[in-house]
Order: C-alpha cells, then structure tokens, then sequence
C-alpha cells in the first residue's frame, strides 16, 4: 500500500501530516512500538479535533385544520326566510346567522343553549341567562334574576325590534279615542277637544336583510328614544354627523345650576352653595367654579373649601359647598361672594356636562356693626282680580329715629298704565316705624288673557342707608276675569306594551286645583289592552297643562329558543347546511362552527410521542409551499393514546406558531422539532471513537514526535458524523478517524 508524507512541520513542536489516498499509520500497535513495518490492520487518516455546534433533531408530520366547535340545530319547524352567512364567515356577538319564518337568530355569549319558550311567569337558569344578555347589551329587564316579569319583556321587545322580529301572533290595529269633558265651574272646552291612539301590534314586522345584523347604535337608539318619546326620558340622541358605521350620536350632558342658602349671612355665620344636576351624574364628573364679587377670601371667607373645582359624584344629583364667613370689626357695606358654573371644557374640547340657566349664585355678608337697617318685601295681596289690589308690605329688622327712603323697582309680565295704575318707584318707611305699604291698583281691561305677573324688588337708595334682606322680590297676580280654554294634545301610534299619553293644556294657568274630566272610548278594551284610567286629572294652581299616561298591556312578544345562538363567540362558519326558503324541522343542523383560526395539529408514533415535550421549539414548513418555515412552540400534547382499527397507536399534539402559514384547510406540514442544542463544543468524527475491550471509548490522539497514544474520553450529542466529547481532550488535538 502505497503512502506519502506531504508535509511536516516541527515549529510547535507538533507533527502534522497531510495524506494523499490511504496509508497505513506505523504507530497504531504499541504506543511505544518503534517497528517500521507496514501494518496491515485497518487504515486510519487525520482529523483535527473541532469546536461545532450540534443539535437533536426529529421530523414529524403535521396537519392544518380548524376543529369544528359545535353544531347549529333549529329550535322550532318552519320556513328558512334568509341565511346571512357563507361558509368561512367569521361571526362576532350580536350578528345575525340566519331567520326561520321571520324571527332572526343572533349569535350571543352564554353558558347553554335555550331550550324552551319564555313568556311572563317563566322561571328558571335560562331566564336569567336571557335577562343577563338583554342587560348587558344595555336594555332595561328590572331585577336580573330567574323570573321572567313584564320588565323582562318590556326589554326583550325593545331588543327584537333592534333586530327586525314579527310578533308572535299580531293582532289587528286597535284605537282609543280620548274626548274632553266639562267642568262649568273650571273651565271651558276648546275646539282642539279628542286625539285618537293607534295601538298597534307590539312588535312589527319588518324585513330582514343582512344589513340587519350590522344596524349602526345610533339607528338602534334613534328606534328605542322614537318609541319611548313619551317617558320623558333624559336620554335625548341626536344626529351630527355620518361616518362609515352610522350615525354619530350626541348624548345630551348634565345640566348644572347652583343655589344659595341663605343667601344673606352675617359675619361669622354660613352659609351653602349647592350645585343641582337635571339628571343623575352618569360618572364621577369634575365641576369648575369660579368666586368673584367684593367679598374677598381669608378676610371675609374661609378660603379652604373653594378651590375652583370639585369631584361631583356618580348616580348623585346635587353636592354641596359650605362657606363660612369670617367676623371683623370693620363697619362696611354689603359685600358679595358669587359662584358661577364653569364651562367644564377639557382638552379635547368636549364637554361633560353645562351650565344650567341657574349657573351662579351670589351670597350676601352682612356686617353687624352699627345700625344698618335690612329691608325686605312681601306681598299681602298674593292675587287680585282685574279692577282690584296688590299691596306689597316693606319691613325693617331695626326701628330708626328718622325717616328711611326705600327705592324699588316694579317688573313683569303686567304693563304699567294698561294693566296698572303708574306709582312712585319709592317710598318712606316712617321713623320709628316698622313696615310701610305700598298699594297698586290694577285696571280691567275686559280682555280674555292669561293672567299676569307684577314684581316688586327693592334697590338701594342713593345714600345706601339700609342693606336688603333675603326677600328682595314679591310677586303678585293679577288674574283674568276668564275662565280657561283647555285644549288636547297628543296620540299617535303605540307598540302594545308601549305608553303613550296625551296632554291637556289651558290657554292660561289655572288659579286653583281644578279636576279635569275625560273620557276613553275606541276599538281597545280597557282592562285588556290597557289599564284602565280613572277619567279625572287635577291640574294644579299656577299651572296650564297636564300629562296622563296609557299604559298599554303586552301580550304579543315571547321569546323561542332560536332567536338566540349561544356559543363562544367569536367563531368560523364551518358549513352551512340549508338554503333560503327550505322547509326545515325542530333538531335538523342548520350550520356548523370551527374555531376562526387554523390550528396545526401533530400526528405522532409512540417513539415521536416519547422524543416530545410541551413547550418545545418547532420550524414548521408548510409542504409544497415556497413560504419559508416559521418558528412555532409546541402548546399540548396527547397523554394517552388513539387506538386504530389495525391496533396501531397515535398521539396528536397542537403547534403554536408565531407567523401565520399560506394554508387552507387540510394543508400538510413538516414540523422540524430540536430536542436538544449544543454550542461551540469539542466535537471528533464518530470513526474516530474506538472501544478499548473494556467498555470505555477511547480515540487515538497523534503525538508531536508523529507516534500516537490512546485517550480515554466521554461522549455526549452526537449529530451526523460528530460527536460531543464532554471529557478527555482539550480542543487543540488531532486523532486518527479509521477508514
């Protein structure tokens, strides 16, 4: 056998030998062996030993699919009117699948899937599971509990007409008609003296297309105020603008007024500003405020509890500031502290709420020192009639020794010269008198007219010798020698279980309680279609109209199991099963889900199964595919086994990948899974591990001299052609590889 040495170098100290073909290496007997002959054994070539970076790895197969979720069964016999969905359809809450003889059938999160028809005195877990649904898609059901109550289906209606139902079983539109009746000692009748309603079925029917699953919120509320219009509810949506989802709604904001009570201290006592909300504060709202007036703080107020803002509570209607005046010495004038209402702007320019008509309030101090007298007023004729008098009385809270001049002005709906007759804007309180009255007297006109206001206010005279009191103002009525028109208003149409009302209105305010008679007739039955009414209404002194409510009663909306698909939304449309028009029975499958996403499912052997662990890196490869493979995690794997008809065994395991594959459903995959990973290792050619004949694994290393020596040395991962070695050699050696 030929063999050639095609360098050596001595430089290190370490001979390095490059072989052309095989050659027999002379030192691979004894260590020490110095014989020249050639050797006939095996052949062995050179190999530096090397740091690389070895890895485990198994291939197992893979599959894309999506696992069916459940199947959609119909809840009743009948008449698919429409399918709004295609297989592969992604469905959210709230959406609309399908309809069957006009009743859709929305997708809903719950627990269970409805199995029976609810109506009023229903009870049980899928009432609450019903009630649970309605309120938390923001529709009034009274209590949320396991009793289904006219409540309940007060809301469930509102709900089906946001969706397109038909009744259960309409009934014909039905009328009543609300006549005037009189009452000679009250009033007179005016031409304007019945209204009619349309009771009307109390869901109607609509059409369902697709775009009813997608109605915008703001059409639906639009729908829910258009029908409860007559409840006076503080929810008042209007439309400023159309963006791609519909209808931007403007929700009308609190509106905050501010008091003052009294309105009149003396230094050193206090005084509270209370801030009114007209509606319930639907979240725990910021108030700006700001103090002005000659009143100044520290010096004639405590300061502390007036910082500009404060924190008005949620569901509250009213908050209270308490301001405590401070005492001096100083003789001086009336001052004034006045709160007003800030516009509550924030940065984006919107607003929570805004200042009521009622939006500042003035407190007045009063100093005790010297004899300041208080002035106030009061009527002592609170009405007359036309032709007749109104006395206003003005008091002093001190006696003076001399006469006291009190200016005043007079306002009001009644004009001076046509209503009254003209008096001095002043009068003189005598001294050491009390009170001083000044009297008007009114003219009749013979007009037929609502009755009119005359007010008293005082002012400061010139001299400013008297401060004013709490009653500044006085008001007296002159009335009309007429008796009033009364008129009706209202009707109009109403969904059974809806209220409607009607609104009797005088031509001027009545001057004492007075009945109101009515009466009710019509098609509608009372007692049966809506609650009976007593036919008498007072309206209350100083007031020119009054509302009575028609309580309709409700005996058309129910609620069938179909009308709402309970599963774990969001979901895919597997398959679906009927079309348009087909005649389908209670149980037959009308869809399936599967999860909206793929899943990539393992099919495993035992001996794959045994290699893998939850929680291991995976490359994933989608087969006859240019996408390159993606990284992945194994998430579950099968602890037990599948057992098949010819015996064999399969475990399945599910990949979680961090990109998402080009894939439909069935796709094949090769998934690439690293058990085990070793960097920068000292690694040999596997020839070059040899057994000694006592079990322990060894590698001939070459010598600087060009003899060889044998190394015990432990192996770790091996990996094509190399292998780890954990313990024996350094990095630096070179060992003989048998060929």
């Amino acid at each position: 056998m030929n063999k050639k040495l095609f360098w050596i170098s001595s430089g290190v100290g370490l001979i390095a030998l490059l072989l052309v073909g095989l050659f027999v290496w002379p030192g691979v007997g004894d260590d020490n062996d110095s014989s020249s002959s050639v050797n006939d054994g095996p052949t062995f070539v050179v190999a530096p030993v090397e740091l690389r970076t070895l890895s485990d790895d198994i291939t197992v197969r893979g599959e894309i699919r999506r696992d069916q979720l459940q199947r959609i069964t119909s809840g009743v016999d009948g008449q698919v009117s429409s399918v709004l969905v295609d297989d592969g359809d992604t469905i959210n809450t709230g959406d609309v699948l399908y309809a069957i003889d006009g009743r859709a059938a929305v997708a809903v999160d719950g627990e269970f899937s409805f199995f029976r028809r609810l109506d009023v005195g229903s009870d049980g877990p899928d009432v609450l599971q019903l009630e649970t649904i309605l309120s938390s898609e923001g529709y009034d059901v009274g209590v949320v509990d396991q009793l289904y109550t006219e409540s309940t289906r007060a809301g469930l209606r509102e709900w089906q007409i946001d969706r397109g139902y038909g009744g259960a079983s309409p009934e014909p539109d039905e009328n009543i008609i609300v006549s005037l009746s009189s009452n000679s000692a009250g009033y007179t009748i005016g031409a304007k003296n019945t209204v009619a309603i349309e009771l009307q079925p109390s869901v109607p029917n609509q059409e369902l297309t697709s775009d009813t699953s997608k109605r915008t919120t703001a059409e639906t509320l639009y729908v829910r105020y258009a029908k409860k219009e007559s409840h006076n509810l503080l929810f008042r949506p209007t439309f400023t603008s159309f963006e791609n989802d519909g209808p931007t709604i403007q929700v009308d904001r609190p509106s905050i007024e501010v008091t003052v009570s009294p309105a009149s201290v003396t230094e050193g006592e206090s005084a509270t500003f209370t801030f009114t909300s007209d509606i319930a504060m639907p979240s725990d709202t910021v108030i700006e405020y700001t103090t002005t007036g000659s009143a100044t703080a520290d010096d004639d107020y405590e300061d502390d509890p007036l910082d500009g803002s404060f924190v008005f509570p949620q569901g509250a209607t009213n908050y209270t500031l308490e301001v405590a005046t401070l005492t001096d010495e100083v003789i001086e004038n009336v001052e004034e502290l006045t709160i007003e209402v800030g516009d509550g702007f924030n940065v984006n320019q919107d607003s929570s709420y805004i200042p009521g008509p009622l939006n500042e309030a003035t407190l007045e101090i009063i100093s005790p020192a010297g004899d300041v007298q208080t002035i106030e007023v009061r009527a002592t004729t609170v009405s007359t009639s036309e032709g007749g008098d109104l006395s206003f009385e003005f008091e002093t809270d001190l006696v003076r020794n001399e006469e006291t001049t009190i200016t005043f002005s007079v306002w009001g709906t009644a004009t001076s010269g046509s209503d009254y007759f003209a008096e001095d804007r002043e009068v003189d309180l005598p001294a050491n008198a009390e009170t001083v009255t000044v009297t008007f007297q009114t003219r009749d006109d013979n007009w037929v007219e609502q009755d009119e206001t005359l007010w008293v206010t005082i002012t400061l005279n010139p001299d400013e010798s008297y401060v004013i009191g709490a009653q500044e103002s006085s008001l007296g009525i002159i009335e009309s020698n007429d008796m009033p028109e009364l008129t009706i208003e209202g009707g109009g149409n109403v969904g059974e279980g809806g209220n409607a009302q009607f609104i009797i209105k005088a031509d001027q305010p009545v001057v004492e309680d007075t009945s109101i008679n009515y009466q009710l007739s019509g098609s509608a039955s009372p007692g049966s279609d809506y609650k009976e009414l007593p036919g008498t209404v007072i309206m209350l002194a100083g007031e020119s109209e009054v509302a009575v409510q028609i309580e309709t009663i409700d005996d058309d909306v129910i609620f069938l199991p179909g009308d709402m698909v309970v599963a774990s939304w969001p979901a895919r449309i597997g398959t679906v099963s009927v079309d348009d028009g087909e005649f389908i029975l209670l149980g037959q499958q009308v869809l399936t889900l599967t999860e909206p996403d793929f899943t990539i499912t393992l099919t495993l052997n035992p001996t794959d199964r045994g290699n893998l662990e939850v929680g291991m890196a995976v490359e994933v490869e989608l087969q006859a595919s240019d996408q390159d493979a993606v990284p992945g995690v194994i998430i579950e794997l099968d602890e037990t086994a599948t057992v098949s008809a010819d015996g064999s065994e399969r475990y399945e395991g599910v990949i979680e990948t961090s990109e998402t594959l080009d894939a439909v459903d069935g796709a094949n995959v090769n998934v690439d899974v690293t058990r085990e990973e070793k960097i920068d290792v000292i690694t040999v050619p596997v020839a070059a591990v040899l057994q000694d004949g006592q079990g322990n694994d060894v590698v001939r290393v070459v010598l600087s001299d060009g003899t060889t020596t044998q190394v015990k040395v432990e192996v770790g991962l091996s990996e094509g052609a190399f292998v780890e070695i954990t313990d024996g050699l350094t990095g630096d050696e070179l060992v003989l590889v048998e060929t």
